[in-house]
């Protein structure tokens, strides 16, 4: 015998999930992560885990590059100093989204010394 479809379905919808929260900048909120728990929000001398970390990096990467700087001799490619550079640049502009000031004044000094020595510069 051929179904109607003129009856409407009289089994039960399945239960609807309820709306899902906004989505929210937990950046802005400073005490967002204390408030919750959050081991991200986690900071030494005042500044979050993360600015640490990358700002130790910087600082090694800053060391590696003094001897460049003074060597007369050392010749780096135009086209490594400046790819490094403009690079490091953007991960500048990533920082300063993440407000990670300490990184973000280690990545600029290190982003001009690769331009600086990707041209030539020497002291």
């Amino acid at each position: 015998m051929p179904q109607t479809l003129t009856e409407p379905s009289l089994e039960k919808s399945p239960p609807r999930r309820p709306p899902a929260p906004p989505i929210t900048s937990h950046a802005l909120d400073p005490d967002w992560g204390r408030r919750r728990g959050n081991w991200r929000a986690f900071k030494i001398f005042g500044r979050p885990w993360q600015d640490l970390i990358f700002a130790i990096g910087e600082i090694v990467f800053l060391a590696s590059l003094f001897p460049l700087l003074f060597d007369k001799n050392a010749h780096v490619p135009l086209f490594t100093g400046l790819a490094t550079g403009f690079m490091l640049y953007t991960f500048v502009a990533a920082h300063v989204s993440y407000r990670n000031w300490i990184t973000v004044g280690l990545a600029a000094i290190t982003a001009t010394l690769w331009i600086l020595i990707g041209i030539g510069v020497h002291i």
